[in-house]
């Protein structure tokens, strides 16, 4: 608005994979977000590729501008949709390509250098979030870590204790394996089973389904008696499917 432009995109870059995939748009088209998801922009590729890679403001004119300047990919929609110009704007911070900012404009000419200097204080404030958005995520990150290794502590010293509790009874052990497994897997219920007499037998059970079997038959057909058969876990993501 502040522009007078028509559409505007935020870029974040992928540095892995060396693209500017699309954040943040204003009216941009079903037909162009689509193309820029389906092949994302390189860098050093169109208008805000080589902002990224110059450091500086790229204003161009898009029927005039060279394959370089206009990536081939959204050149076609950019026409068709009446799109005459794009300033580019890097989004850097201490030399790191963070994304970039774009916005498109129906009308013909150069931006102003008021334009240019409104915008990049805007991109200066979007490095700024970004920035701060990317370390809350890593610090999410390692506290997540953290808890899950400390559940896994726990869960590992309630079955120690078990077994120090009871040296010679299996069973306690078995119910604080279920018991553990369950709450570290965020689950539901837990059955423990153990082969007996060519079949598999309810060793131990934690949770609020109730167990109406006493034994499973050993055959592919059961989830269960298939991973004891191939000796790999098997996981079904929806039993209703």
């Amino acid at each position: 608005e502040l522009s007078g432009s028509y559409s505007g995109i935020i870029y974040d870059f992928d540095d892995a994979a060396q693209v500017f995939r699309a954040r943040a748009t204003h009216q941009i088209s079903p037909d162009h977000l689509d193309m820029l998801r389906a092949t994302p922009i390189r860098f050093g590729e169109g208008a805000v590729g080589r902002a990224a890679v110059t450091g500086e403001p790229v204003a161009i004119s898009i029927r005039d501008a060279s394959g370089e300047l206009v990536a081939p990919q959204v050149r076609d929609i950019l026409i068709r949709e009446g799109l005459q110009a794009v300033l580019a704007i890097p989004l850097l911070r201490e030399g790191e390509v963070l994304g970039g900012l774009v916005i498109l404009r129906r009308e013909g000419g150069l931006f102003s250098d008021a334009v240019t200097t409104t915008l990049q204080t805007f991109a200066a404030q979007s490095v700024l979030t970004i920035h701060k958005a990317r370390l809350f995520e890593e610090v999410h990150s390692r506290n997540r870590e953290l808890a899950e290794a400390l559940e896994q502590q726990v869960a590992t010293g309630a079955i120690l204790r078990a077994i120090a509790a009871s040296p010679t009874d299996i069973q306690p052990v078995l119910n604080a394996v279920a018991e553990s497994a369950t709450q570290l897997c965020n689950a539901y219920d837990a059955t423990i089973l153990l082969p007996r007499g060519g079949a598999l037998a309810v060793a131990a059970h934690y949770g609020a389904i109730p167990i109406d079997f006493d034994q499973l038959p050993l055959t592919r057909g059961v989830v269960t008696s298939r991973a004891f058969l191939d000796r790999v876990p098997v996981h079904i993501q929806d039993l209703l499917d």
